[in-house]
């Protein structure tokens, strides 16, 4: 049976409009992209840990965009490993039928209350505590069966996750969903300004998060009004205003994105070619982004909110745009300063690495950074080659790892905030 929904008006009493935000409730963030700074890993962490993630038949992993927590596990496209690196089983399989999805699913959630997992894919289908399919499964994306590819959406499943008992799901940038164990929905309400982030940054650098967890908080960012949520199993409540200022893309371009991006000639005759209008620099949509700046996911701990931000810059791949980079910044609950770091991320004056950015998530007061077998081994030869010394853990794990294997967890412990 597929999805079908009607979205019901916003509460008020969740509505940022009708919220009055304190200066506590208010990241700066737009002041501190004008005011970047170079930050050592050092003033936020105190140790590194180093963790591999099993190689074994069952395992093998290729290079992929997508990590995501869903404690106790990490998820790398339905492979489930621990927090030590170690797989414990890959969820999903393919096909048509009962308990087959058309393609892998991107992620799996794991329910520490119900003790089960949820893959999200074109289907949604609850597993057990082993990684057994139960037989309960909603269709979400309709498929062409003929031709194999996928036709149409129901309703697009954009990203979700736990929230006490429940599921909460963004349902097409414009309203979430609540959704008990056995994928009933319990409630719905409709989101203050839609619109769409898809063209905004290329295909490489697709880490946009709506949902991330801490612990058994869930935090929902808005990337329309740059309101920040916290989801319990029943309802939100906006938590933080991010402000930027005069970094922040016009309302106009993001709710009109793909009407502005043609051309005004071609709209005219009502055609038009979508690699060649991303190539002109007048189209308008690409004018209006000119130096914008966006936010792609807000990660919580203890004491800080974590931003992977950057510069919008739309189709850049095609537009043959060569100086894109995601970058890192930080919110110190309890101090209130906002940083925005310069360049890719920390400086590394721990293991000397060079840049460090936890653009693969943050979990448990923890940073995480993935590397791969032939990174490393060409930043070793580097090193080697500059007669500079190689830290010496590096050393050790590149003796134990090939080209084939794996990647490994640069995993950052943050300090505690006194």
């Amino acid at each position: 049976q597929l999805l079908y929904f009607v979205p019901l008006l916003l509460f008020s009493c969740s509505s940022p409009e009708k919220q009055i935000f304190h200066d506590d409730n208010i990241v700066r963030f737009g002041e501190a992209i004008q005011n970047t700074r170079k930050v050592k890993l050092s003033e936020l962490v105190d140790k590194i840990e180093l963790v591999p993630l099993e190689t074994n038949e069952h395992s093998m992993i290729r290079d992929t965009y997508w990590y995501t927590q869903t404690p106790p596990y990490i998820c790398v496209r339905g492979n489930l490993f621990d927090y030590n690196g170690k797989h414990k089983f890959k969820i999903g399989r393919k096909g048509h039928g009962p308990c087959e999805d058309f393609y892998q699913p991107r992620d799996i959630l794991y329910h520490p209350i119900h003790n089960k997992f949820i893959s999200k894919a074109t289907k949604m289908i609850i597993y057990d505590e082993h990684g057994v399919c139960t037989g309960l499964e909603k269709q979400v994306f309709l498929t062409d069966n003929k031709h194999g590819f996928i036709v149409s959406g129901a309703d697009q499943l954009r990203e979700y996750a736990v929230v006490g008992e429940n599921f909460i799901i963004n349902n097409n940038n414009d309203s979430l969903l609540w959704m008990d164990i056995n994928l009933k929905k319990t409630k719905q309400i409709a989101m203050p300004v839609s619109g769409r982030i898809d063209g905004f940054f290329d295909k490489k650098n697709r880490y946009a998060r709506i949902f991330t967890t801490h612990h058994d908080s869930t935090l929902f960012y808005n990337y329309w009004n740059d309101t920040i949520y916290r989801v319990n199993s029943t309802n939100i409540e906006p938590r933080w205003i991010i402000d930027l200022g005069d970094e922040k893309a016009p309302e106009e371009v993001r709710i009109r994105y793909d009407e502005l991006l043609k051309k005004k000639s071609e709209i005219m005759r009502g055609w038009y070619r979508y690699g060649d209008a991303v190539k002109d620099h007048e189209v308008e949509a690409i004018r209006l982004t000119q130096n914008k700046k966006g936010i792609w996911a807000v990660h919580e701990t203890d004491d800080y909110l974590f931003f992977t931000w950057s510069k919008i810059s739309p189709n850049n791949e095609i537009r043959e745009i060569t100086d894109f980079q995601l970058q890192v910044g930080y919110y110190n609950k309890k101090t209130s300063e906002t940083v925005a770091v310069e360049g890719g991320g920390f400086i590394d004056d721990i293991f000397f690495t060079g840049r460090y950015l936890p653009k693969f998530g943050v979990f448990d007061n923890k940073l995480m950074k993935v590397v791969w077998p032939y990174e490393l081994a060409s930043f070793i030869e580097q090193k080697q080659k500059d007669k500079k010394k190689v830290h010496p853990k590096l050393l050790e794990l590149s003796k134990k790892m090939s080209d084939e294997d794996n990647p490994f967890l640069m995993v950052a412990h943050l300090k505690n905030v006194e």
